[in-house]
């Protein structure tokens, strides 16, 4: 199960930097931080009294993908300047 499962993901895996630049994955998980930034600082800028508190599952959400997209960036300064 183990050797099927690391050929799979292997075998969908690109090739070159530049099959990985083509990858869907990067502009998505961007697409979404840069939306949930836009939506969090649109609720704080709104007058309603219960803006502070509605902010916070737009914060909780938008973690995850700070983190993946510093990893993408970071992946991609490595593709760009191996070390070594």
């Amino acid at each position: 199960m183990t050797s099927m499962v690391t050929e799979l993901v292997g075998g969908r895996l690109p090739g070159t930097p530049a099959g990985a630049l083509a990858l869907p994955v990067d502009v998505i998980v961007t697409g979404f931080l840069v939306l949930f930034l836009v939506a969090r600082l649109l609720v704080r800028a709104s007058a309603r009294p219960g803006a502070r508190w509605s902010v916070h599952p737009v914060d909780v959400a938008a973690v995850p993908l700070i983190l993946a997209f510093g990893v993408i960036a970071f992946g991609r300064i490595l593709e760009i300047m191996p070390l070594g």
